[in-house]
């Protein structure tokens, strides 16, 4: 293909709406205290026609539905850690024994 030519596809009222899916399930884990583990699991459905016609190439016989469907699989796992020093200290003396007085 010549560098010069460039073909754009044409496209009558596009549509900038996708519908879909989420399916969402999680664990949480507190294998210590003031620790947790989280693990997420998430699949995601998609569709949407991008627009009311198909879209074709200026200069050619291409035809183009213009159909998207998506679809992904997604898995998080995460490390929670308390960083609340107050509440760590709790109930914990504040006097230091190696000092003599």
């Amino acid at each position: 293909m010549d560098e010069s030519s460039t073909e754009e596809m044409l496209v009558e009222r596009p549509n900038r709406l996708l519908f879909g899916l989420n399916f969402v399930g999680g664990i949480v884990v507190e294998p210590a205290p003031r620790q947790r583990v989280m693990l997420t699991l998430r699949y995601e459905l998609g569709h949407t026609y991008m627009a009311k016609s198909d879209g074709e190439l200026e200069s050619s016989y291409f035809l183009d539905p213009l159909q998207s469907r998506n679809r992904g699989f997604r898995v998080s796992l995460a490390y929670l850690y308390d960083l609340k020093t107050e509440e760590r200290n709790k109930g914990k003396s504040t006097i230091d024994r190696r000092s003599p007085k």
